[in-house]
């Protein structure tokens, strides 16, 4: 699993590209959320 991140910090603008990339080629939010680093909370 990735490593996560502290807590209220935000995604960057690559991080931001890669979870609609993911999102977009209909991929879970748990595969974007990974991508990211970040929660499922976060991306959806």
């Amino acid at each position: 699993m990735a490593t996560t991140r502290m807590r209220g910090v935000r995604l960057t603008r690559e991080e931001r590209l890669a979870v609609r990339r993911f999102i977009g080629a209909g991929r879970s939010f748990e595969e974007a959320a990974a991508a990211a680093r970040c929660s499922t909370k976060t991306v959806q």
